[in-house]
């Protein structure tokens, strides 16, 4: 989430580019997933360099989401049999380009303490209604 919530509708800059600015505070907590591997054993890039040559890293960590999407999805199934599954794999799009530098982003997580912020971000940038919004922000 954090790679394509910095979407600016107005310039086009940001989004799923493959750029996060690890200096900003509201990215504290990735490093240890995305380059150490301390929370699970393995990290993003260390997974990433196995395929570094074949696919660029905006559309694989678009992959690792929509990954993550559908162990959880098939979890629930497990639960409640009749939800579908969701096909990710015929609706995939190639050819994100990687930014390597994003000050772009700076400040343009929203703050989920305020509604304005969530607002600029969810629903204005990413089309989201209040529910989506609400349910993307956990």
């Amino acid at each position: 989430g954090h790679d394509f919530m910095d979407y600016n509708a107005e310039t086009g800059l940001g989004g799923t580019d493959g750029c996060l600015d690890m200096t900003h505070p509201d990215n504290a907590g990735l490093p240890g997933c995305l380059y150490s591997g301390e929370e699970f054993g393995f990290s993003l890039n260390g997974v990433y360099q196995q395929w570094c040559d074949t696919v660029s890293l905006a559309d694989f960590i678009v992959i690792g989401a929509e990954a993550v999407i559908d162990y959880t999805r098939r979890v629930y199934q497990q639960a409640v049999p009749e939800a579908g599954r969701i096909n990710f794999r015929n609706r995939f799009r190639y050819g994100r380009t990687t930014v390597t530098s994003c000050e772009y982003s700076y400040h343009r997580l929203p703050n989920p303490e305020v509604c304005s912020d969530v607002q600029r971000v969810f629903v204005d940038n990413l089309g989201l209604d209040w529910t989506e919004a609400a349910a993307l922000m956990g």
